[in-house]
């Protein structure tokens, strides 16, 4: 807070060509104390009746009528993974056997 005031300060020490010394910073802090109280009194009012707006019209946009009733059972988006803990019940299988590889560490010459 204290070095945003200082900034305050400097900005219109600096449009005026006046020594930011010479600026209270107790009468800047006072303003803009009264500036904020205020943005923020007509900010609530505004954010207020934005959200009524946005209220009636989300009611009028997302109203529907009455949902029908579901007759098939949910299905999940995603099936269980095959390596959670949690699934006991399957069994899986060994995994797929590969072929060993020959590595021959002192190759021969062949002339």
């Amino acid at each position: 807070m204290h070095q945003c005031l200082n900034r305050i300060i400097v900005r219109v020490a600096g449009g005026e060509w006046i020594d930011p010394d010479r600026i209270s910073f107790v009468k800047v802090l006072k303003h803009v104390r009264r500036s904020v109280l205020t943005q923020a009194k007509d900010a609530v009012s505004a954010v207020g009746s934005f959200l009524a707006m946005l209220e009636n019209k989300a009611r009028r946009k997302l109203d529907s009528g009455p949902r029908r009733h579901h007759t098939a059972p949910r299905v999940l988006k995603r099936p269980d993974s095959k390596y959670s803990p949690s699934v006991k019940k399957r069994q899986h299988g060994p995994t797929q056997r590969v072929p060993a590889n020959v590595i021959i560490l002192n190759p021969v010459m062949l002339h």
